[in-house]
């Protein structure tokens, strides 16, 4: 009761939430405060499931003495992390997480000493019928990191922590309880509530071997996490596990198709703790910040400035919530052109396709045809696309020329759903055909895909729109067709002729984008890529 009454009157005098957090910790008038230590440690609070705390193949890589520190619960003490890992993996009886190689990291890059409040637990999902396995208010788990972490920074003697990363997601992508944005926001706002916002970095969740229903949870989650970083300010996708699946999915994820190795791990670690750097001191939008720290080899300064200019472009037009997709492919390697700036849904295979470093995703005109684009949609999730989403692919250079059969697809759907394709034949025309049933002449001019241009397919109620450098061109007015669980998009090669296939179509291609149609500024997007290739 004297607690509280001295608290309010803290309040009263106009107190502010640092001295009211020091005053809490009994420990007002101590001369630290901030998220600081005088020799330079830093609170990071780690929230998640096993992946997040760490289950792999090995121990991280063990830190230089006095670097990298941990929050030792049972003891009450500050303590160094060395070649065991962290003390809850161990207490997991599992052998190591990302941690050590992110403190190992952060420290090379900033001189500062990441001390890992590790609050994850094994098992756990955003939201969870039991009560130790939920992050949800029906949980337990939250109220434990609290004070977990309020005793970690009354003995540090801080007020803040330096940032909160959460991995998160894959048990409630292989469960069967309903997806609510709700029990993600639920967190966020308790965080920031608790702990005077700080940053917070949250990871995009995978699964090697993926069930198709685990796939739609998978992308259902990936939106919602997406939506976070749009709705919270101090909230970044941060650690795209999504990303090291696709890269390697053999060296980096384990045998249970879950769970990193110890390459993994290195890697998740490295990405963090690069993005937790830059949040300190560069001023890169936020989704920026997430792409260049998501790639797989770093990106020269002038090509990240390009990034950010291109992201600030889009978000000045109100196209970040609306784009679902957008990959690269005139870029330094495979992996970075895999990476997909949308962080949300995946890519389709890649056969009988050539990476040309710097310049293009090749299709050989001769093997199978490649699927630039695969999206596999939860029941919930189809609705919204069924009348209202758009396809878009950047040519760089048509080497079959004209006369040469081929079909490049806009939407792609199920054989029971509705499709749009965009034709190219060997009598020298560009056409749409609709669920293979009605084909109609493209008035637009081009009698093939000419190089250098950005052609696109959109959706709409009753209509479809062929797009050209940004430009509606051509429309098609066609019955309302539902689109089947899985969307897929822009296929280069099969001329899909009445379900024939015959011919291949050789094309160089630089980007791909796909989202919703509806607000979307399609010309002011093809104006800033054009200025993104121009100056990769």
């Amino acid at each position: 009761m004297l607690r509280r009454t001295f608290l309010g009157l803290l309040s009263l005098i106009g107190c502010k939430d640092e001295d009211m957090l020091l005053a809490q910790h009994g420990i007002l008038g101590v001369p630290h405060g901030g998220d600081t230590t005088p020799d330079g440690k830093q609170v990071f609070v780690l929230m998640g499931d096993s992946i997040g705390r760490g289950n792999s193949t090995a121990a991280g890589t063990t830190p230089t003495a006095g670097t990298v520190y941990q929050w030792n619960a049972s003891g009450s003490s500050v303590d160094q992390v060395g070649a065991s890992d962290l003390l809850e993996v161990q207490a997991a009886g599992t052998t190591g997480s990302p941690w050590p190689r992110f403190g190992i990291d952060y420290y090379n890059a900033t001189q500062k000493k990441a001390t890992f409040v590790c609050t994850a637990i094994g098992g756990s999902a955003w939201y969870s019928n039991s009560a130790g396995d939920s992050w949800y208010t029906n949980g337990s788990l939250y109220s434990n990191a609290v004070t977990k972490t309020n005793n970690a920074l009354a003995a540090m003697k801080l007020t803040r922590v330096k940032g909160v990363i959460i991995v998160l997601g894959i048990n409630d992508a292989m469960g069967a309880l309903g997806l609510d944005l709700t029990y993600l926001t639920s967190l966020i706002t308790r965080i920031n509530s608790d702990f005077f916002s700080p940053r917070i970095f949250v990871s995009i969740p995978d699964k090697d071997a993926a069930t198709s229903a685990v796939q739609q949870r998978l992308f259902t989650l990936r939106v919602m996490i997406k939506s976070l970083s749009v709705t919270y300010n101090n909230v970044e996708v941060g650690g795209n596990i999504h990303s090291i699946r696709t890269w390697d999915s053999a060296t980096y994820f384990q045998g249970d198709d879950v769970h990193l190795t110890f390459d993994g791990n290195e890697l998740l670690g490295t990405m963090l703790a690069r993005q937790a750097d830059l949040a300190n001191t560069n001023t890169y939008d936020k989704l920026a910040r997430s792409i260049v720290c998501n790639m797989f080899t770093t990106l020269s300064s002038a090509r990240e400035s390009l990034i950010n200019n291109f992201i600030v472009a889009q978000r000045a037009k109100g196209n970040i919530p609306l784009l679902d997709n957008f990959y690269l492919f005139k870029n330094s390697s495979v992996q970075n052109a895999s990476v997909n700036w949308g962080f949300t849904a995946d890519t389709g295979t890649a056969t009988g396709a050539t990476f040309n470093t710097n310049a293009s995703l090749e299709t050989d005109g001769s093997t199978n045809s490649i699927a630039l684009h695969a999206l596999t949609l939860n029941t919930n999730d189809t609705a919204n696309y069924d009348s209202d989403h758009f396809e878009m692919v950047r040519i760089a250079d048509n080497n079959a020329g004209a006369g040469v059969d081929g079909t490049m697809y806009g939407i792609r759907c199920t054989a029971t759903g509705g499709l749009i394709d965009i034709a190219q034949t060997s009598s020298n025309t560009i056409y749409y055909r609709v669920s293979s049933l009605t084909t109609k002449t493209w008035s637009g001019g081009d009698t093939h895909f000419n190089s250098n241009t950005l052609y696109g397919t959109a959706r709409k109620s009753g209509v479809n729109d062929l797009i050209k450098n940004g430009v509606v061109v051509d429309q098609q007015t066609i019955a309302n067709l539902a689109l089947g669980a899985s969307l897929g998009g822009i296929r280069a090669g099969g001329r899909n002729n009445n379900g024939t296939i015959d011919s291949r179509l050789a094309i160089e291609f630089q980007a791909y984008a796909s989202g919703k149609y509806t607000g979307f500024d399609i010309l002011g997007f093809y104006n800033d890529l054009e200025i993104l290739l121009a100056g990769w």
